[in-house]
């Protein structure tokens, strides 16, 4: 599964339209790539710092990215840091998060957590619908 992840400037973020060629490229050359997170140019990646006094050196900002099944009550994806998220309304960062499909087909809600280390209150989630179908689990 691919995360995609954005800081938008102002109170009311505009969700993105329809995926472009380029969106859909810039995608697929990252799924079939073996890095864990998209590569991101010095402009895009956001440079700030965040304000710790009593925080031994500068701090950058860095959230925390987790998987769960609201319902079971249990965690499917182990929580993953990542940084450098970009800071525009028009881009974003690609992170790979990777898990064993269930046991069973079928559909299952889940819920997907970004959790900040470093600010409080800029905490969100995502309530996601996985489907799998019977196909998709052949285990030959």
């Amino acid at each position: 599964m691919i995360v995609k992840l954005r800081i938008p400037r102002g109170t009311a973020a505009e969700q993105p339209s329809v995926q472009s060629k380029d969106a859909e490229k810039r995608e697929q050359e990252f799924l079939t790539s073996k890095k864990e997170a998209e590569d991101v140019s010095m402009d895009n990646a956001g440079r700030t710092f965040a304000h710790a006094p009593h925080w031994p050196r500068t701090k950058k900002p860095s959230w925390w990215v987790v998987l769960g099944d609201i319902k079971a009550n249990r965690v499917v994806v182990p929580p993953f840091k990542v940084s450098d998220i970009p800071h525009t309304d028009s881009d974003y960062r690609m992170y790979k998060m990777q898990f064993q499909a269930p046991p069973s087909v079928g559909s299952y809600t889940w819920r997907i957590f970004v959790v900040s280390d470093t600010y409080i209150g800029d905490d969100t989630y995502q309530d996601i619908t996985v489907r799998f179908t019977p196909g998709c689990l052949d285990r030959n």
